[in-house]
């Protein structure tokens, strides 16, 4: 008898299909790249039309599932969108958006985000690692995160709290490193190891054989 999630994994890998078929619809490639942001934004966006059939690994390690994308106010930067409030960000600057597959199943079938070194906002003295989080108080004015969080931009002169515009958003800006996008039914995503961001610690086809290695394994088992 089926499970609830063996019920989730069927369903969410046949969108995962319908998906790449509806992006690729005359066959699905080996290997396919955009390079322009407006093409990987249309691309993101019909990835994320539903969001709980993707997960989207990070740099430094941990995922979410991708709602969208759309042009960042930073030059030659886009928004990734990792929720439904439009009320938060990461930030990027895409080198080239990368598919890689590997036959039937379709479920290793990724989508890699090589990123371009994105300099440092100015907002803090010292970064410990290659992001960091900053409030946007306006397109390109940002601030320190603790103004978030304690949801005040400053004091006026008579020592009053002066509340965060409405249109404050809370910036996560991604300096480095690469992002991969998996079927959020994926073997790949039932295995909790892979939120180490080993995917950022190879290059493109070091991790393009990583997975070959791994589904050649599993179809020698008799596995797939």
């Amino acid at each position: 008898m089926k499970t609830m999630k063996d019920k989730f994994r069927k369903k969410n890998l046949e969108n995962w299909d319908a998906l790449l078929m509806e992006i690729f619809p005359e066959g699905i490639p080996d290997h396919y790249e955009w390079s322009d942001n407006k093409e990987i934004i249309r691309i993101l966006n019909l990835i994320g039309k539903d969001h709980n059939s993707n997960h989207t690994f990070l740099p430094r390690g941990g995922g979410f599932d991708l709602y969208g994308a759309k042009l960042s106010n930073e030059n030659g930067c886009i928004d990734l969108q990792f929720s439904s409030s439009k009320k938060m960000a990461h930030i990027i600057m895409p080198e080239k958006l990368i598919f890689e597959s590997f036959g039937s199943p379709n479920e290793f079938s990724y989508f890699r985000i090589e990123t371009l070194e994105l300099n440092p906002s100015g907002v803090y003295e010292k970064l410990h690692a290659p992001y960091e989080e900053v409030v946007e108080v306006k397109p390109l004015e940002y601030i320190e995160r603790s103004h978030w969080d304690e949801n005040i931009l400053g004091y006026d002169e008579d020592g009053y709290e002066i509340p965060l515009p409405e249109s404050s958003r809370l910036i996560i800006r991604l300096l480095s490193g690469a992002l991969v996008i998996f079927a959020k039914g994926s073997t790949y995503n039932a295995v909790s190891g892979t939120y180490d961001g080993r995917h950022n610690k190879m290059t493109g086809e070091d991790f393009r054989q990583y997975i070959s290695s791994a589904v050649d394994r599993l179809r020698e088992e008799g596995k797939i």
